[in-house]
């Protein structure tokens, strides 16, 4: 479940985001590309499945192409996740996981985790068994 609340530091936030994604350009080979923020939102899991397995890097289906069909963007887009709780004192169980990596991710207040949205990053977000589970989720494209 996710919500899009106006919170009076949010933008604070993502202008603290956008500093971070930019420093991090280059290691994605962004360098030099002009970038845009596409979405930023507040995303709130409470108890029950978390999120399941996906990617980030596409455009909706109704959009530009026509109903049904799905674009990717598979080189132009950074996933930046802002969390703002912590697991073992906020919430249970909810970890970010990338199952291609076999990587799982502890949620930390504060912690930044970013990531290609393409689908070689495909990831979810594990059940939540108690407490609620918050985070700023921000995408930004880079111009190719």
């Amino acid at each position: 479940m996710s919500f899009d609340v106006e919170l009076p530091a949010k933008d604070a936030l993502v202008a603290v985001v956008r500093q971070q994604v930019e420093a991090l350009a280059s290691e994605y080979n962004y360098r030099g590309r002009n970038i845009s923020l596409v979405s930023n939102q507040i995303l709130l899991y409470f108890e029950g499945p978390g999120c399941p397995v996906h990617c980030d890097d596409q455009d909706p289906a109704d959009q530009d192409y026509g109903l049904g069909t799905v674009m990717f963007n598979w080189a132009n887009q950074l996933v930046a996740l802002l969390y703002l709780s912590t697991e073992g004192r906020d919430f249970e169980g909810g970890k970010l996981h990338f199952p291609n990596a076999n990587l799982h991710i502890d949620a930390v207040a504060g912690k930044l985790v970013t990531f290609p949205g393409h689908f070689k990053y495909k990831h979810g977000v594990t059940p939540i068994q108690s407490g609620a589970r918050s985070l700023l989720q921000t995408t930004w494209r880079f111009d190719l």
